[in-house]
């Protein structure tokens, strides 16, 4: 009998998040969100196409739904980058996510590289967005653009199940050993 991984699959839906701005790293169900200027966590009613939750905004503009944004740090024509990966440096895959805005573009650690032209849902699969150690999402300056929605599946250690496998012959073996007559 093998020990078969089962792969965990998490939807960052960012709606339990409160709205707020970040200029450094951010932990969330397991990732970590890193951005190069930049990003928030965006309210529903921001853009006039998004109004049903929560989104991660990612923008280097120095507004948002028309208020000043006093963290702006980047230049005018600059990209905003947000770097993601798992906390604990595991491959993960990329299954979907939802444009919100028109998002500049992901690239992936396996060479992957989309950029959306409109807001919907987007499906990814392939090597180029499977087993990879991060992503990297981008926006240029204007108003926010983002993802919501993101579905990512964390790859098992194979070397755990191994581990696990090893240990159950093991304790097997020796039921087996104490069953025997004189042991």
């Amino acid at each position: 009998m093998a020990a078969t991984a089962q792969a965990q699959t998490t939807v960052l839906a960012f709606d339990d998040l409160t709205p707020q701005q970040f200029g450094s790293n951010l932990v969330y169900q397991g990732y970590v969100f890193s951005p190069r200027y930049q990003f928030r966590i965006v309210p529903p009613g921001t853009l006039p196409h998004v109004s049903a939750s929560n989104f991660l905004g990612i923008t280097l503009s120095d507004s948002l739904g028309g208020s000043p944004n006093p963290l702006y740090r980047g230049s005018p024509g600059d990209n905003g980058l947000l770097h993601v990966s798992r906390l604990d440096n595991q491959p993960f895959s990329l299954d979907s996510l939802t444009a919100v805005g028109v998002l500049w573009g992901v690239s992936s650690s396996n060479g992957g590289g989309w950029g959306s032209s409109a807001s919907g849902l987007a499906s990814f699969s392939g090597p180029d967005w499977t087993h990879v150690s991060w992503l990297l999402f981008g926006a240029g300056s204007g108003d926010p653009r983002g993802f919501d929605n993101l579905s990512l599946t964390a790859v098992p250690e194979p070397g755990a199940f191994w581990l696990f496998g090893i240990g159950l012959a093991a304790l097997a073996l020796r039921r087996m050993a104490q069953g025997r007559p004189g042991h």
